[in-house]
């Protein structure tokens, strides 16, 4: 095939239809930017919130009890040491 009935098959399309078809994608554009710009904000606000909620099982309390027996037969419960008979 020769590419010069290849130019004189094609047809023509007028300018303001291209100018239109610009503007139309312009416009596509600017919106699927905006929806890519909301996840990417969602997604780093899952993110943070998700090392918000590890961190917070990371959290460690001491308690000291006092052995007052001294075969070691004390219970430490609700916060109170107590011997096993109640003493």
């Amino acid at each position: 095939m020769d590419c010069g009935t290849c130019k004189e098959n094609r047809a023509t399309i007028p300018y303001i239809v291209h100018e239109g078809e610009l503007a139309r994608m312009e416009r596509a554009n600017k919106r699927l930017f905006a929806a890519w710009l909301i996840t990417f904000l969602f997604l780093v606000g899952t993110f943070a919130g998700f090392l918000w909620t590890a961190g917070s099982f990371e959290t460690t309390t001491t308690t000291s009890v006092h052995q007052v027996a001294e075969t070691g037969s004390n219970a430490y419960i609700s916060g109170s040491v107590s011997g096993i008979n109640g003493k």
